[in-house]
């Protein structure tokens, strides 16, 4: 591997060459027949204070993949950017700085393309400087410009999900992060994200009463063209013991068993 460390990835294969991303957000191409080198990037990320172990400790253990996307290789850093590679030779096309990784934002997720957009989710929720905001967010594939974000714990236009939540203020709320890549079915146009626990963990510290805090451990369903939310069923309401349900949505195709009676 590139680096030593920890190794959280699967490697892309294609047209006889294996892409593969590693942790530090370093991408390699290597001939899939004999593994030689083609070409390597080396995401140059800030210098961080040594203090910020938490953000520090995100780039060592990336577990982010990577996408392919016709000509070009597409990558998130721990420094809560879109790296978009040529595949030919590992130069930037293209880089987007999608949020402040000052604040604690950061990806360990990698991205899903759907429908000409970059969908992505953010981590490092669970820290002072992201209190009330974890994203999934859409990309224009070809321009890196934002499309759309949903916010997973604060968005003051969903009474319910305020209601939810039993008074707490936005920043007072910590959690909600997507941090295992999403689904996407291009027949409905809906990209499947699952949501990380809460902060604080236990109800009686967080304020929240019997609220359910959504959409903590829970499952949403985004229209891709708007991110708005089609439906959503929470795991496990109002959490007290740190657990969580971000993992993957695998989606399956079944036959319908129901059968019609007449009365």
């Amino acid at each position: 591997m590139a680096e030593a460390g920890i190794q959280e990835t699967a490697p892309l294969v294609h047209d006889g060459v294996m892409f593969l991303q590693t942790n530090n957000n370093i991408v390699e191409a290597l001939d899939a027949k004999t593994g030689d080198l083609i070409w390597q990037y080396r995401h140059v990320l800030p210098q961080l204070p040594t203090s910020w172990s938490y953000q520090i400790n995100r780039a060592r253990r990336q577990k982010n993949s990577i996408a392919l996307y016709r000509d070009k290789v597409i990558l998130t850093t721990a420094d809560a950017k879109i790296v978009v590679l040529n595949a030919a030779d590992g130069k930037v096309a293209q880089e987007k700085q999608v949020i402040d990784y000052n604040l604690g934002y950061s990806y360990t997720v990698g991205p899903l393309i759907a429908d000409g957009k970059i969908i992505t989710a953010i981590s490092g929720c669970s820290i002072a400087g992201t209190a009330g905001g974890c994203y999934i967010f859409a990309h224009d594939v070809n321009t890196g410009d934002e499309l759309w974000r949903f916010n997973t714990i604060d968005d003051p236009n969903n009474r319910a999900q305020q209601d939810s939540w039993g008074g707490v203020p936005a920043e007072n709320r910590w959690g909600g992060t997507p941090w295992t890549t999403g689904a996407y079915d291009p027949e409905t146009k809906t990209t499947f994200w699952g949501i990380g626990m809460h902060g604080p963990y236990s109800e009686l510290i967080r304020g929240s009463g019997d609220g359910s805090v959504l959409y903590t451990n829970s499952t949403l369903a985004l229209d891709v063209e708007t991110g708005t939310l089609k439906w959503y069923y929470q795991h496990l309401p109002r959490d007290n013991w740190d657990l969580d349900s971000p993992f993957e949505r695998i989606l399956v195709d079944r036959k319908s068993t129901a059968r019609r009676t007449s009365c």
